[in-house]
């Protein structure tokens, strides 16, 4: 599950909508992201509350190519971003 924020700075109670989704797919395995813009002047953050990560744009993108299966949960290749 991903949200995308037009903000550069995130906080954990952004993350709510998020974990509230979680909670209503129950014991399916599903990694929950909030994507964001980058920030030059903030620390970069990955956990921004329990059982979910903030990413920035470009990290997710990584994230993406690293395990398109999983990003997509359906067979391997599909879901690959080329730049």
């Amino acid at each position: 599950m991903v949200e995308a924020k037009a903000s550069k700075t995130v906080r954990p109670s952004m993350a709510r909508p998020l974990q509230a989704l979680h909670r209503a797919v129950g014991r399916k395995e599903v990694r929950v992201s909030l994507v964001h813009r980058a920030s030059l002047s903030a620390p970069p953050m990955r956990a921004l509350a329990p059982g979910t990560e903030a990413l920035d744009v470009e990290a997710f993108v990584a994230a993406l190519n690293e395990n398109p299966s999983r990003a997509r949960g359906g067979t391997r290749g599909q879901g690959r971003v080329i730049n």
